[in-house]
């Protein structure tokens, strides 16, 4: 009689756990420099033109911060009205 006090499912996760504690991690610089190529390789696909947006939050409330390429100048707005209404005049200057 062949008895084990373990089913092969259990020797299967079991496997699998220790799998997972020596897989090797990608270490925080790798992920760093996959990030930047990654971004790098985005605004060479890109036109290069168009401007960056971010949305912040301040202690006065959302803002919108703007970068233009073109310009190279920081734009704030406190509304996305204000912001779009910006964006299509930046389209026929």
């Amino acid at each position: 009689m062949n008895s084990t006090p373990y089913s092969s499912y259990d020797l299967d996760q079991q496997r699998r756990q220790l799998e997972t504690l020596v897989r090797p991690q990608p270490s925080p610089s790798l992920i760093r420099v996959l990030q930047q190529a990654g971004h790098a390789m985005v605004r060479f696909l890109t036109n290069g033109q168009d401007p960056v947006i971010r949305k912040r939050w301040h202690p006065d409330g959302l803002v919108w911060r703007v970068y233009d390429p073109v310009t190279q100048q920081n734009q704030r707005f406190s509304s996305e009205a204000e912001l779009r209404v910006w964006l299509e005049g930046r389209y026929y200057e």
